[in-house]
């Protein structure tokens, strides 16, 4: 995901755009932090999130006021100093490598997994859209 989405759970994402696949949705709020004079990352950089199970969420220690909504929402959130990596291009969930979570794997997108089942490319599609859209690199 991306600063403009992320997923919290299984079930639910925090976003400031219109993706939701079939999740509940929390619109984002955006705390007006300047950015670094270098990064390339826009204002939505607070919704870059990392979840670690179904409650617990990390979030930028500035970002109060997207650990005010996550609490809302019944997430916990843990505040990580991690603020100097935004001139880099990223924010919790960018600068982690694959995590390893106890419990059986969940896919947060049925969708594509029943694209790749198809045999179909596994882009993301607009909800409701039958196909993805064909992308021309």
């Amino acid at each position: 995901m991306d600063g403009r989405c992320c997923c919290c759970c299984c079930s639910c994402s925090c976003s400031c755009c219109c993706c939701s696949f079939c999740w509940e949705v929390i619109w984002g709020v955006c705390q007006g932090l300047p950015t670094p004079p270098l990064s390339q990352c826009s204002e939505w950089l607070s919704l870059n999130v990392l979840s670690i199970d179904d409650q617990k969420v990390l979030v930028e220690v500035p970002e109060t006021k997207v650990m005010d909504l996550l609490s809302k929402h019944g997430f916990e959130p843990i505040a990580v100093p991690l603020r100097s990596i935004a001139e880099f291009g990223g924010a919790n969930h960018c600068c982690t490598a694959d995590v390893h979570r106890e419990g059986q794997l969940e896919s947060y997108f049925p969708h594509l997994d029943d694209l790749e089942a198809k045999g179909l490319p596994c882009q993301f599609a607009p909800y409701g859209d039958e196909s993805p859209p064909v992308y021309s690199f």
